[in-house]
């Protein structure tokens, strides 16, 4: 893309900032806007990198925003909408802590512009859909394993399998995303961030992020 948004927030900025490097170093030549938050300005992380790099670079444009600054610290759509105005044309990369990234989805998702976003957590993300009462207690069979295992109404593939002494591949909590990827051969789950119902046989799934609506066959 001819434009980028790299959105962070505290230590988020680190794979941020990684990214930043590798599109620098492989010469790309597009807009840059870098938007990051801090608590304080004692709390920012790299700044001394990233200003000589901006001075290198004309087409990297960095902002330091702290929260003790008050509402312009503050990460809100009229906050962004002023300082990145064309930030649904962006595609947008995004780390911070779960909350901030929370309010970010948000805004994206009013603006139109989810297809643009880009994001990861260091640890599992907080769940938006909640249980409304169309969870179900299900049967989760293990194809390689052949074997199956009860899923709670509510809880989460990877609870479910773990409760049961089963050790399926993550790295969730340790910032590993996606790595709970795994092949769902039949059966309906839900993703409790997205909502979206997976029904088809034969699609990829996230563990972690994924709860039973009926019975399931999994391959891990």
């Amino acid at each position: 893309p001819k434009k980028l948004l790299l959105l962070s927030a505290g230590s988020g900025i680190t794979p941020v900032a990684s990214l930043l490097h590798t599109l620098l170093e492989g010469g790309y030549d597009g807009n840059i806007r870098f938007v990051h938050y801090a608590r304080t300005s004692r709390d920012r992380i790299l700044g001394d990198e990233l200003r000589e790099l901006a001075r290198n670079h004309p087409n990297l444009e960095i902002t330091n925003l702290c929260a003790d600054e008050g509402e312009q610290g503050q990460i809100s759509a009229g906050a962004i909408s002023k300082l990145v105005p064309d930030f649904g044309e962006r595609l947008t990369y995004l780390c911070g802590p779960a909350g901030f990234m929370e309010i970010a989805r948000e805004i994206w998702q009013k603006s139109g512009s989810s297809d643009h976003l880009r994001f990861e957590y260091f640890g599992s993300p907080t769940v938006r859909i909640e249980n409304d009462g169309n969870g179900v207690d299900a049967t989760v069979r293990l194809a390689k394993q052949e074997t199956s295992v009860n899923a709670a109404a509510g809880s989460t593939l990877l609870e479910a399998l773990e409760q049961a002494g089963q050790e399926p591949k993550y790295g969730c909590r340790i910032g590993i995303c996606q790595s709970c990827r795994c092949r769902k051969n039949n059966g309906v789950v839900r993703n409790l961030v997205t909502g979206e119902v997976s029904a088809e046989p034969q699609q990829e799934i996230q563990l972690c992020i994924s709860a039973a609506e009926s019975e399931v066959e999994l391959e891990f």
